[in-house]
């Protein structure tokens, strides 16, 4: 092979390379904020080099031009091999192992090899019995000293771990973009097997040049059509972890590529293995939540979903993720825990019901009480008549049951954010003993543990209590028991109207004459700030209010009916 052919054809694959290396250079530092971009710059730095030191050897005078040329072609191999290496580490989510020390012990073997190259006259251990010749591209041939190999098995050796950890990535992890991982392996395995060629002489050629050309092309396809540095598994997996809502990924065929440790807690997954599942799968026990999820196809849902003994509230938005061609490849969905949200919007709409009781307690419920009084004192000073005043005290004694009840009313709807283990023998028993019950009886015919704010239960019971005796004429026996889901009270009086059942837990409603008409409606007020429901059910004895407490997570004693 003449020297005209060598240059021109080399030399110009090789300016080729140069042009394409500055070019993608120029790309990658437009995304050196990215993961991985310091060491993929490293090594379009490295080829650059290596490039220009192939060019100015081969057009270097004379041999000790063409050896200096060629020791600066020689230094920039060790940073390319572990530029690659850094790069796959980075690239495959091996970051933790790109520390400090560990870059140091990386560098210890290319510096002790560069130092042998550039010191190579005083030892020879690098490359011995240089002479000038037309036979090579540089002009010069020469015999590879024991340093050289000792090169060539430590560089191969990290470029066969790198494209170990490719192919790995390939075979335990699903990604949305294969291609990149291949463009990434054929980018690191072309000067890999073109520099294998020529070492065992299979090629008299050095067809490394051309080699790297291939490395260019594959990492700018892969930065251009695959988002090689954003969307990297690494940089995949990062984003997913970072933020605050739960996240996962599927791919065409519905099945799972990533998901995030929050989407784990929501969905109740734990720590079972769901890549590579498909999503119907994975989201079996969750129906409801599946159900939302396809619903949602490119848009979104609101969905409850029971876990366990936990109800939560999830807002699921689903996108439909799109290569670079507009073609769908996988979808995403983000879901977002509204439960708190759903919280403070009841807990909102709760003050704004009480709000409007207030209101009507202030122009109304007050008022009548009030007139009387105002009246009743205006008649006291014309007349002279000092009962006028009984009936003040009594309209004052009505104001101030009326602002008590009121007050019961908004401090015991607030949510139960941190409920006790408690009996309801127990607090039955302790809420009979705070009404004025008379010759009327309590019956405890089976015990529960309840979930519950003691106080609240308590005063929950003392009002079903009193509204028990006081709306009935005669003595009444008052029974609790577990039942189903919850609990029941029922007395022996005369009952509930059918059609007055739901009008009952209104404010204000009562049927006895002084009544303040807020018992009930206490009563439902603490039930719902327990998570439970109350209603008037229709009874063969008397009124009976069935509680349905789905958070009891009880366990029923068979007890012997108590009495009091």
């Amino acid at each position: 092979m003449s020297p005209e052919v060598t240059f021109s054809t080399l030399s110009f694959v090789r300016l080729a390379v140069i042009v394409v290396t500055v070019s993608l250079g120029y790309v990658t530092v437009r995304y050196r904020s990215e993961p991985g971009a310091t060491p993929l710059l490293a090594m379009l730095a490295a080829i650059f080099v290596w490039q220009v030191g192939d060019i100015m050897a081969a057009r270097s005078p004379g041999l000790a031009q063409s050896l200096f040329w060629g020791n600066v072609v020689y230094t920039t191999v060790p940073v390319l091999v572990t530029a690659f290496f850094v790069f796959v580490l980075v690239y495959t989510g091996q970051d933790e192992y790109v520390t400090p020390k560990a870059m140091g012990l990386l560098a210890v073997e290319p510096v002790v090899f560069v130092t042998a190259v550039w010191t190579n006259g005083y030892h020879g251990l690098f490359l011995s019995n240089p002479v000038v010749t037309e036979a090579t591209y540089w002009g010069i041939d020469f015999s590879h000293g024991p340093m050289f190999y000792v090169h060539v098995v430590y560089a191969y050796g990290l470029v066969l771990v790198a494209l170990a950890l490719l192919v790995r990535l390939l075979r335990e992890h699903q990604t949305l973009h294969p291609r990149q991982v291949y463009a990434v392996i054929v980018g690191g395995l072309a000067p890999f097997v073109a520099d294998l060629l020529y070492q065992l002489r299979i090629f008299p050629v050095d067809l490394s040049p051309i080699a790297f050309t291939f490395t260019a092309l594959a990492l700018t396809a892969a930065l251009f059509q695959y988002k090689l540095l954003s969307a990297s598994p690494a940089t995949q997996r990062s984003i997913a972890e970072n933020i605050r809502d739960g996240l996962f990924v599927l791919d065409g065929d519905d099945e799972f590529v990533e998901i995030n440790s929050v989407a784990r807690r929501q969905l109740g997954l734990g720590d079972d293995p769901v890549v590579g599942r498909s999503v119907a799968s994975v989201l079996d026990h969750v129906p409801d939540f599946y159900d939302a999820f396809e619903a949602a196809a490119d848009g979104s849902q609101e969905v409850q979903v029971d876990i366990g003994e936990k109800t939560r509230f999830y807002r699921v938005q689903v996108t439909v993720l799109r290569d670079h061609r507009n073609e769908a490849i996988g979808r995403q969905c983000l879901v977002s825990d509204l439960t708190d949200l759903k919280y403070h919007e009841t807990e909102l709409k709760r003050q704004n019901e009480q709000l409007d009781q207030f209101a009507s307690v202030v122009s109304h419920d007050l008022r009548n009480p009030l007139n009387v009084a105002s009246g009743r004192v205006e008649l006291a000073r014309n007349t002279g008549d000092l009962e006028h005043l009984d009936h003040v005290t009594d309209a004052l004694d009505r104001m101030e049951r009326i602002v008590n009840d009121v007050l019961a009313l908004a401090r015991d709807g607030k949510t139960i954010d941190d409920p006790e283990s408690v009996s309801l023998e127990s607090v039955a028993q302790a809420a009979w003993t705070q009404v004025e019950t008379g010759d009327s009886e309590l019956v405890v015919e089976s015990d529960r543990t309840l979930r519950s704010d003691r106080d609240r239960l308590q005063r929950l019971l003392e009002n079903l209590f009193r509204n028990a005796v006081e709306h009935n004429e005669t003595a009444v026996t008052v029974t609790v028991s577990a039942d189903g889901d919850g609990f029941y009270v029922v007395d022996d009086g005369k009952g509930i109207p059918a059609d007055k059942r739901e009008e009952v837990f209104e404010h204000g409603y009562s049927e006895r004459e002084g009544g303040t008409g807020f018992g009930l409606a206490i009563v439902r007020s603490i039930a719902e700030a327990h998570g439970w429901t109350v209603t008037a059910a229709e009874s063969d004895t008397g009124a009976r209010f069935e509680f349905t407490t789905a958070r009891a997570g009880v366990e029923q004693a068979a007890a012997t009916p108590s009495a009091d």
